[in-house]
């Protein structure tokens, strides 16, 4: 019930290869409801309590709610505001399940193209999502800054702008983290004309 969004399948195919092809065990879910996500995520957090890194990426739609990032299903109605906890992921909950033993926790959300949420049900002022503190041990990377909107395509690629970015840049040997992010910044800010 969401508008539709061109690249996350796409996306989520993508860097699942780019992931397996650095070494990560992948799990890859497109296009699924609460039941099989509840299902697949409990057997995840077992195995990344034995893993060094878990990296979670998520391409789709999401949104905010009472400072709180939700992620949305393909399944969610998102017509009545008493459900919408009930037919989304909240954000805090997947990674205090992904938090396992001393692993590091790495979130990347291509998410917020568009507020998927009908006028009537959106509250006022909360566009885009909230920050995000994943507490030590964790880091978060979003396609957009706070409260901002992220494109959903640019002309001539199959991946969105944050996906496209970081696909180019995750498998250059020897960077750091924020020297990857800082360099997908600057991919997604040229890609853009700087609107994201």
């Amino acid at each position: 019930n969401a508008p539709t969004l061109t690249t996350p399948g796409a996306d989520a195919q993508a860097m699942s290869k780019a992931l397996r092809d650095l070494g990560f065990e992948v799990t890859v879910l497109t296009d699924v409801g609460p039941e099989v996500f509840d299902a697949v995520l409990s057997t995840f957090s077992e195995q990344a309590k034995e893993a060094e890194t878990v990296l979670f990426y998520y391409s789709g739609h999401a949104f905010q709610m009472g400072g709180v990032n939700r992620l949305v299903p393909v399944t969610a109605k998102l017509d009545d505001p008493a459900k919408l906890e009930a037919q989304t992921w909240a954000l805090d909950d997947i990674a205090k399940r992904l938090r396992g033993g001393s692993s590091q926790l790495l979130i990347f959300l291509d998410a917020c193209r568009t507020n998927p949420l009908p006028e009537g049900v959106q509250a006022s002022g909360q566009s885009g999502l909230a920050q995000y503190d994943g507490g030590t041990g964790t880091f978060v990377a979003f396609a957009t800054a706070p409260g901002q909107v992220a494109w959903d395509k640019t002309e001539g690629s199959a991946n969105s702008p944050f996906t496209g970015a970081l696909l180019s840049r995750i498998a250059k040997p020897g960077q750091s983290i924020s020297d990857l992010m800082i360099a997908v910044r600057n991919d997604v800010d040229q890609a853009t004309g700087g609107k994201q």
